[in-house]
C-alpha cells in the first residue's frame, strides 16, 4: 500500500486535506471519487525524511483536546463514529487525522471501539482500557471525559514543574554567561599589562589568572561543554540516565519529593480509573505503569498477586515502603466504606500539595543561593583586581 496526501472538497464545499491508502494513484483518485470529493491536489508520499518531517508530533495537548471534543458531542447524542469524523476534519495535525481516519474505517468495517483505538500506540493502555469500559457500560461520553481530565492533569502538572523552573534556569544560566564573560574577556585584558610581572603578583591574582588562562588557551573548552549536555541529551532520551535517576528515592534530601512525585500520579491514576468503572484490580495494574520510579513501581507490582489471591488491599499495602502510615489509614477507611475512588483523590491532593510546597521552598533557597555564590565569585575577582593594581603600584594595605 502506499501513502497519498490529497486537497480536496467535500460535497459541502469544504476545502480538506488528508492522507489516503492505495495501490496507485489512479485507485486513490478513484476512491476519493466515490467518497464524493473534488480533487484539487494529490501527490505520493515519500517514505523517508520528508514523510517523517511532515507528519510531526502528536502532543498531549492535541490528545487532550481530541478526547474532550468526542466527549462533548457524544454527551449531546452525535454517534460515535459521526463524531470521529467531524473531528477528524477539524484536525490540523496530520498524523492524529491520518489515525482517526484509520479508527473511522475500522469502525465501518466492523471492529470494536476499543480494538480500533487498541491499534495505535499514541494511546496507552490506560486510555484503551478505559474505552473498554465505557465502551460495554454504554458510558463513553463520561469515559470520554475521564481520560481528557486525566490527560489534563498530566499537562497542568508538567506545565507546573516547567514554569517553576523557568526562572532558577535563567538565573544559573545568566550567572554562568557573566563569569565565563569576565574570565573569557575581560581578565585577560586586564592582566595582559602586568604580564611580565607575573612573579611579582600576589597569590590570589595568580590564581585568577591561572583559571582565566584555562577559559583562554583551551579551544576544546567549549566543545566539552557542548558535548557534555548532548551527552546528557542522549543519555535522557536513550532511558539510561532513569537508572541513576531510579536510586533516587534511597537519597535522603530526594526521597520525599520523589515518593510524593510518584504517589501524586499514581493516586491521580487510581481516581481516574475507578471513576471509569474498572474494577480495583486492573486499575492497580494500569496506574503501576503510570509510576516512573523503578523501585516504588516494583514495590506496586509485588502487591498485585496478594491481592489477587484475596488479601486485603490494606495488608497487601503495608508491604510497600514507600506508602506512609496515614495513607494506609485512608486507604483501609475507603476499603470498609467501598468509597476508595475519593480517598484515592484526596490522597492526589495531599501529595501534590507536598510536592508543590517542597519545590517552592527549594526556589526560595535556590534563588537566593545562586545570587550569593555569583556575588562571591565576582566579588573574589574584584579584590583580586584590586590587589594587583596595589601590589604593582607598590601600595601598601
Amino acid at each position: 500500500m502506499n501513502e497519498y496526501f490529497y486537497e480536496a472538497y467535500d460535497k459541502n464545499g469544504r476545502k480538506v486535506s488528508n492522507i489516503i491508502s492505495a495501490q496507485s494513484l489512479e485507485e486513490a483518485k478513484s476512491l476519493l471519487k466515490n467518497q464524493e470529493f473534488v480533487v484539487v491536489k494529490i501527490e505520493p508520499i515519500k517514505k523517508n525524511f520528508s514523510f517523517k518531517l511532515f507528519e510531526g508530533k502528536i502532543t498531549e495537548q492535541e490528545l487532550y483536546n481530541f478526547f474532550k471534543e468526542l466527549s462533548i458531542m457524544t454527551k449531546s447524542g452525535v454517534k460515535i463514529e459521526k463524531a470521529l469524523t467531524v473531528i477528524e476534519r477539524s484536525l490540523d495535525n496530520v498524523k492524529l487525522k491520518k489515525i482517526v481516519n484509520e479508527i473511522v474505517k475500522d469502525i465501518k468495517s466492523g471492529v470494536t471501539l476499543p480494538s480500533a483505538f487498541e491499534k495505535h500506540s499514541i494511546f496507552d493502555s490506560l486510555i484503551v482500557a478505559v474505552i473498554k469500559t465505557g465502551d460495554s457500560t454504554g458510558t463513553l461520553s463520561e469515559s470520554f471525559s475521564n481520560i481528557a481530565e486525566y490527560l489534563k492533569f498530566k499537562i497542568q502538572f508538567k506545565q507546573e514543574i516547567k514554569s517553576a523552573l523557568v526562572y532558577p534556569i535563567f538565573l544559573i544560566f545568566a550567572s554562568f554567561l557573566t563569569i565565563f564573560a569576565m574570565f573569557k574577556f575581560i581578565i585577560p585584558k586586564f592582566f595582559s599589562i602586568f604580564s611580565a610581572n607575573y612573579e611579582e603578583l600576589p597569590l590570589i591574582s595568580k590564581i585568577l589568572l591561572n583559571i582565566s588562562n584555562f577559559f583562554t588557551l583551551n579551544p576544546y573548552f567549549i566543545g566539552t561543554f557542548i558535548m557534555l549536555i548532548v551527552g546528557v541529551n542522549i543519555l535522557i532520551r536513550t532511558g539510561k540516565l532513569k537508572v541513576l535517576l531510579d536510586y533516587s528515592v534511597n537519597v535522603p534530601l530526594l526521597r520525599n519529593v520523589v515518593i510524593n512525585l510518584e504517589l501524586s500520579r499514581f493516586s491521580y491514576s487510581m481516581y481516574s480509573m475507578l471513576s471509569s468503572g474498572i474494577d480495583f484490580l486492573k486499575s492497580l495494574e494500569l496506574s503501576t505503569n503510570v509510576v516512573q520510579n523503578k523501585k516504588i513501581k516494583r514495590s506496586l507490582e509485588s502487591v498485585i498477586p496478594d491481592i489477587r489471591s484475596g488479601k486485603t488491599i490494606t495488608e497487601s499495602f503495608r508491604k510497600i515502603e514507600y506508602f506512609p502510615s496515614f495513607m494506609l489509614s485512608l486507604i483501609n477507611v475507603g476499603e470498609e466504606s467501598g468509597n476508595l475512588k475519593d480517598i484515592f483523590y484526596e490522597l492526589y491532593t495531599i501529595f501534590e500539595e507536598r510536592f508543590k510546597t517542597f519545590v517552592k521552598r527549594t526556589l526560595t533557597i535556590l534563588e537566593p543561593a545562586v545570587i550569593t555564590l555569583t556575588g562571591i565569585i565576582v566579588g573574589f575577582i574584584v579584590i583580586s583586581l584590586i590587589l594587583t593594581v596595589m601590589s604593582m603600584s607598590n601600595v601598601k594595605l
